[in-house]
């Protein structure tokens, strides 16, 4: 039976790819103990056909008294939510001799929130990005684009705490996104060595799988593609806009409207957004207007 402090914590936000990092470490290392060893990858790019869920907080693992060498501990992202937040990864490291932490990073922002819903809900769809937070608000089922937009774009989006990886404790392995995503054979061969730990697998096997997993995503350049588009719309450069935005994309675009530029969209019966930074000079007024009217 594995000891409280020999558990090996995979800590990370939603959509930060740490099922996927327990998949590997379960199925590719001698630490793991191999119950999934076919892909987990769903055709969304996610690990969740190995069906197996984050543990709802670090104190509920523990008051759960059933330990496994490896856990997965999502960390708080958003204001109401009750779990830990990324201060408290030294608190949970103190418990245990190692753990691994991947970083929440504000480049990988819309992407990751992009991600959470689309991998965990099946149901995923214009009408359907939906969280506990904001469900009760809203029929979902009758609800207009424009509405859900506006909505999402005042409710949705995270309060993330981007914690400084260099304050953690000596036996936590931080990992960056950019290097789990795109330099991952180097973080796999560090993590054998922090784990102590041989591998079980080819390394050219686990890169391939590795690579399988990247051609599923397509959320992966959002930041970029997105904050492109909106620097254009400051410097009043005609841009389109990027391809394939989902409603929480376009959410957000209204949200940093409203929030860095003081912007507002007029967004009532907006079904289709506008497909340029032109387009969208021509709806835009100043929020103060609206506090006017209001």
């Amino acid at each position: 039976m594995t000891k409280l402090e020999d558990v090996v914590p995979i800590i990370f936000p939603p959509g930060y790819f740490g099922h996927y990092l327990y998949w590997v470490l379960n199925n590719c290392t001698e630490l793991g103990n191999h119950l999934f060893p076919e892909l987990p990858f769903k055709k969304s790019g996610s690990s969740h056909l190995m069906n197996i869920g984050s543990e709802p907080s670090w104190k509920e693992y523990i008051d759960s008294n059933q330990f496994n060498k490896l856990s997965m501990i999502h960390q708080s992202t958003t204001i109401d939510e009750n779990t830990e937040t990324l201060d408290d990864v030294n608190i949970l490291s103190n418990s245990v001799k190692q753990c691994i932490v991947i970083n929440p990073n504000d480049n990988f922002y819309i992407a990751s929130t992009d991600m959470e819903y689309e991998k965990t809900k099946p149901e995923y769809s214009a009408k359907m990005m939906v969280s506990p937070l904001v469900r009760q608000d809203i029929n979902w089922e009758t609800a207009h684009i424009f509405e859900i937009r506006e909505f999402l774009s005042y409710k949705l989006f995270h309060i993330i705490n981007f914690s400084n990886s260099n304050q953690y404790n000596n036996n936590v392995f931080s990992i960056e996104i950019v290097e789990l995503l795109y330099d991952f054979e180097k973080v796999f061969n560090n993590l054998l060595i922090f784990l102590n730990t041989n591998s079980s697998e080819k390394i050219e096997t686990i890169i391939k799988n590795h690579n399988s997993m990247l051609c599923l995503q397509h959320h992966l350049t959002k930041d970029t593609d997105i904050k492109y588009f909106l620097n254009c719309f400051e410097q009043n450069i005609d841009c389109d806009i990027p391809k394939k935005l989902t409603v929480i994309d376009e959410a957000y675009i209204q949200k940093y409207l409203r929030d860095k530029l003081n912007l507002e969209i007029k967004c009532h019966n907006l079904e289709v957004f506008p497909q340029s930074t032109t387009e969208l000079h021509k709806i835009i007024y100043p929020a103060e207007e609206m506090i006017r009217l209001e």
